[in-house]
């Protein structure tokens, strides 16, 4: 058996409406989704490319770009609709 899976929030490198993620059947029981804390990033976005440099540049460029989703995602409010790209 797996253990509960959970964050405070998800990034997904994908769109919204992608039928892998959907399809991920863990992802149907984690209370993140449940309370709307995932953010999509588009595989060819600037935050995803600054993310996946991970160097002391980018990071600063990471957070920046994705600083509104994360407040959206982060607010406690899971009606607040989280900014997609």
């Amino acid at each position: 058996m797996l253990p509960d899976l959970d964050a405070d929030v998800i990034f997904w490198w994908a769109p919204a409406d992608s039928p892998e993620i959907a399809a991920i059947v863990a992802r149907q029981s984690m209370r993140a989704v449940a309370e709307g804390r995932e953010i999509f990033l588009a595989q060819t976005s600037k935050a995803n490319g600054a993310l996946a440099n991970g160097s002391l540049l980018s990071q600063p460029i990471a957070i920046r770009l994705i600083a509104d989703r994360l407040d959206a995602a982060l607010d406690g409010d899971p009606t607040t609709p989280v900014p997609q790209e």
